[in-house]
């Protein structure tokens, strides 16, 4: 397993918990201080590994560009390339 994976890992379980602790909150097992430190501090952590996630390189996306000699062009040059583009909805 990745470093990737392992971030996804823990996105999901700070989803968890936050699921968690508000279950926690509305059954009033933990009093309402509590829940807004621990669900501040989940949210910061979830933001820091988000992050870090976005920062990873993806080889999967690299290798598959490299060995199809494809390269995707930014959105702006393409539509300079291309023109505009009328979207008709029916």
């Amino acid at each position: 397993m990745n470093s990737a994976a392992f971030l996804r890992d823990a996105l999901n379980s700070s989803s968890e918990l936050e699921y968690h602790l508000i279950v926690a909150r509305d059954t009033e097992a933990i009093p309402e201080s509590d829940f807004v430190s621990l669900i501040s501090q989940t949210i910061t952590v979830r933001k820091m590994l988000y992050g870090l996630l976005k920062r990873l390189p993806i080889p999967e996306r690299d290798s598959i560009r490299k060995r199809s000699g494809l390269a995707l062009k930014p959105v702006a040059e393409s539509l300079k390339a291309d023109g505009p583009r009328q979207v008709v909805l029916s």
